[in-house]
């Protein structure tokens, strides 16, 4: 079972090597394949090789459901506004995982399986969805949406591959498959 702190207000999330921010998406998290999250000795429970979740919610009727596997996995939802929806699946070991809505009505659905995979989803706006598919060792995507309406799709299996897809204005579609 993960560790769920819902009242949690505020976080800093290291993806990539750096401080992932929506300025620096690609940059920062595809400079270097390096390990996919550093949390620091702040986190117990990956010292004993635990997972670690966090769930960050201001607004109303806010949806997240976080489900890990394995051991040394990490996964952050942060929601604000309403109706925002995230589901995250990961198993396997140290993958990472970040969801950041704002706006109402945003979707998001990701799976991760394997080890040494991050993923990143950021949405502002309305109406967004994406949804993040990675199987294999090593693999990153990134998915910045900022408008509404827009669609992103990522499918990745094998190892070390790398996406970074950012939708600016109103429906916009991007899928991606690589194996």
């Amino acid at each position: 079972m993960a560790n769920v702190n819902r009242y949690a207000r505020s976080s800093h999330v290291f993806l990539c090597g750096g401080i992932l921010s929506l300025a620096g998406l690609a940059a920062t998290c595809f400079a270097d394949p390096a390990p996919a999250f550093d949390l620091g000795p702040d986190e117990p429970a990956f010292a004993m090789g635990g997972n670690v979740a966090r769930i960050t919610q201001t607004g109303s009727s806010q949806s997240a459901v976080i489900d890990q596997d394995g051991r040394s996995n990490a996964a952050f939802v942060t929601q604000a506004g309403g109706s925002n929806v995230a589901s995250i699946f990961q198993a396997g070991i140290q993958n990472a995982m970040l969801v950041n809505q704002a706006g109402y009505g945003n979707q998001v659905s990701s799976s991760q399986r394997g080890n040494g995979n991050s993923a990143s989803t950021l949405q502002s706006g309305n109406g967004n969805a994406s949804s993040i598919a990675q199987n294999g060792s090593g693999n990153s995507a990134a998915i910045q949406q900022v408008g509404n309406g827009n669609s992103a799709q990522v499918i990745q299996s094998g190892s070390r591959n790398s996406i970074a897809i950012q939708q600016t204005g109103n429906g916009g579609t991007a899928t991606v498959v690589q194996h």
